[in-house]
Order: C-alpha cells, then sequence, then structure tokens
C-alpha cells in the first residue's frame, strides 16, 4: 500500500515538475520571439497592462509613474497617476488652465499621448494648458468624486467634461468593465454615496493581473483569445456546439434594454443630479462648466441639453462632426476599428476643432489676464 501511495506521489512530482517546466520553457521562448511583451510600443522588459490600484472611494484609481505601453502604443503616467505631462498644482503666471474629465476617450485608448484631443487643443493655443484627467471606464459619478479630491487642486478656469451614453447606465451600476465602483443614489433630493468603502478584487482577478503583469507567455495566450481557440478545438473534435454565454447574455442584454426603457426616467435622473452638482461645485470655485456629448442617442441628447439650458452652462454636441465628416469621407478611417469604437489619430484631431470652433464661436476661452483660481 506504502508503495502504491509512493509511486503516485512520484508520479504526480513528476508531471508537476514537467508542467511548470514547459511553462518555464514557454515564457522564455516568447520573452525571445516578442522582447516587447506583445505590445508594439511597450518598452522592453515591461509589460502593458495593470495601470490601476484599488481604491476605497473612485473603485481604482492609475498608479502614478507607469512606464508600459497598451494597445501598440506608450502610456506614461505622472507622478499624480495621470496619462498627461507632469502639471503642479499651482498656476503658472500668465496661463490659463482647462481641467478635462472622462473616460478611455479622454485617456486616450489606442493613441499616442500628443495625439489626444486635450493635446492637440493645447499645441494650437498659446498660454494654456489642458490637464488631461481621464481614467477608462469612470462613469459621471467618479468622475465627480476624482474632480473633487484630485482635480479642483489644479485651480482650473474650465472643467470640460465628456459624457457618453454608457455614463447613464454606469452611474447607476455599482460595478463596470468587471470592477467594483462606488454608486450615488438620491434621496430627499440630494445624492447619497454608496457602496463604499468599495469592494476589492476578487482573488481571481487578482491572479489575472499579476500574470498580465509578469508573464509575457500568459499575455500571448490571453491576446490570442485561448479561451475561443480552445472552444473552436472542441466543437470541432466532438461536432457538438458548446454555448460561452453569449446568447444568453445577448438575450440578457435586450431584457435589460427592455427594463432600462421602462425605468429611463429614474436612470436619467441619477446622472442628471451629478451634474448638477459638479456645476455647483464648479460655481463655488469660479470655475466655468463645458460639458460635451458624444456617443449617445437623440434621447439622452435632449435630456442634456435641456438640463444645460436650465443650469446656463455650455454644451457641445460632438457626434454631427464625428458624422459629417464621415459622410464626405466615406473611406477614411476615424475610429480604431470596426469593434473598437475608440477615435484614431483622425477621429481625436476632428473632435478638437470641433471643440476649438465651439469655443471660438461663444468666446469661451479664459481671458489672457485672468488670474488664476484659488480653491
Amino acid at each position: 500500500m506504502k508503495t502504491a501511495i509512493t509511486k503516485i506521489i512520484g508520479k504526480l512530482s513528476l508531471l508537476l515538475v514537467s508542467i511548470v517546466f514547459t511553462l518555464i520553457l514557454a515564457e522564455v521562448l516568447v520573452r525571445v520571439s516578442f522582447p516587447t511583451g506583445n505590445e508594439p510600443g511597450t518598452p522592453a522588459g515591461q509589460l502593458g497592462i495593470c495601470f490601476w490600484v484599488h481604491d476605497d472611494i473612485l473603485g481604482y484609481r492609475q498608479l502614478p509613474n507607469v512606464n508600459s505601453g497598451w494597445k501598440g502604443v506608450s502610456v506614461i503616467t505622472n507622478s499624480k497617476g495621470i496619462r498627461d505631462n507632469e502639471y503642479t498644482y499651482e498656476r503658472q503666471p500668465q496661463k490659463n488652465r482647462i481641467l478635462v474629465l472622462g473616460d478611455s476617450y479622454v485617456w486616450g485608448w489606442g493613441v499616442k499621448r500628443q495625439e489626444i484631443f486635450t493635446k492637440l487643443i493645447e499645441s494650437q493655443k498659446e498660454n494654456l494648458e489642458v490637464i488631461s484627467m481621464g481614467v477608462p471606464g469612470y462613469s459621471t459619478d467618479q468622475e465627480l468624486l476624482w474632480f473633487k479630491d484630485e482635480g479642483l487642486k489644479y485651480s482650473p478656469d474650465i472643467l470640460l467634461l465628456l459624457i457618453e451614453g454608457g455614463d447613464f447606465y454606469g452611474d447607476v451600476s455599482y460595478m463596470c468593465g468587471g470592477r467594483f465602483k462606488p454608486m450615488f443614489s438620491i434621496e430627499n433630493d440630494k445624492l447619497i454615496l454608496t457602496h463604499v468603502p468599495v469592494p476589492d478584487d476578487p482573488v481571481i482577478r487578482k491572479i489575472h493581473y499579476f500574470f498580465r503583469s509578469h508573464s509575457y507567455f500568459y499575455i500571448f495566450l490571453y491576446k490570442r483569445n485561448i479561451t475561443e481557440l480552445a472552444k473552436s478545438l472542441y466543437e470541432k473534435i466532438t461536432d457538438k456546439p458548446l454555448s460561452s454565454g453569449r446568447a444568453s447574455k445577448v438575450e440578457s442584454t435586450k431584457k435589460s434594454s427592455e427594463s432600462v426603457k421602462e425605468n429611463i426616467k429614474n436612470k436619467y435622473i441619477v446622472t442628471l443630479k451629478i451634474l448638477k452638482e459638479i456645476h455647483s461645485i464648479c460655481k463655488e470655485n469660479n470655475i466655468k462648466l463645458i460639458l460635451a456629448a458624444h456617443h449617445m442617442v437623440p434621447e439622452q441628447l435632449e435630456v442634456l441639453d435641456g438640463l444645460a439650458k436650465e443650469d446656463d452652462f455650455p454644451f457641445i454636441n460632438l457626434i454631427p462632426s464625428l458624422a459629417n465628416f464621415k459622410k464626405a469621407n466615406p473611406d477614411t478611417k476615424i475610429r480604431l476599428g470596426n469593434a473598437d469604437d475608440h477615435w484614431d489619430p483622425l477621429g481625436h484631431k476632428i473632435i478638437a476643432d470641433a471643440i476649438i470652433d465651439y469655443m471660438d464661436k461663444h468666446q469661451l476661452w479664459p481671458s489672457p489676464n485672468q488670474s488664476p483660481n484659488t480653491v
């Protein structure tokens, strides 16, 4: 009996050693073949993935001093964890300042930092700093908290807030993009912050992040969607379809959309209340709020336009600028891809031009002699 157990342990140990050796060999081969970690533009020896750290209030925030890559471009964050130049909290003499909040569109998903619309605006105007505080996945609720916690320290003249249709749904959810987040409720016509402290990521996600941060082989498999490859192989061998949950997810989305339509007013109310709060904070600190919308349906645009008129702040609809360009240039690409709706460098230029044109037309630029705000 003892001999049989010893043999089993020996075989399991040999199997374990073989697996470890195979994984180490695979890691070495991938590192030799892909010295930049499968991400063109990523500095050798650094993997382009983990830019985030858990935050009890925001859910997550960007890590400071990152020098890595994502979607084929270099990603560098400053000492404050912002994907932008290093700006001091103190204002520079004779320099005006615009702060920009938003999600991955403001962050510059898939484009170089100098190609982001915020940098294009800054390069075209003298004595102007445009600070991009975009964070991928953030909804308007997190942007409000991020603005209060960090943005106000920069004492901007203008807050340019980009909003998209998905924010209306993110603002009433405690999870977005697989990450936990805070959420506001409304009680007695006041915003009440809930779901804080925000729970940390589950262990399985932390393991995923660890390997995405340290293993080239793991990224190699991840980027090639090994799950789908295994599924396809199984279906070919067995000649049986393997449900991935996609159909049920689509059906669930349809049901969710129907539910959203029934309760759409409630969903709008939370976002509108958040925007009112942001505007109130801006007025208290002598900051002009400009709201800019993209990627949303006409009903949402109408609601935001009504709020802007009611609360008396500028509202830019960026959708026609992109649509008109595409109509005039149907063969010209302005997005990263068919499955990725983020703007490419040309798309960012169109957005920058649209914002500049609007601000020129309505004379919204800060005065060159305007004294810096103080918080």
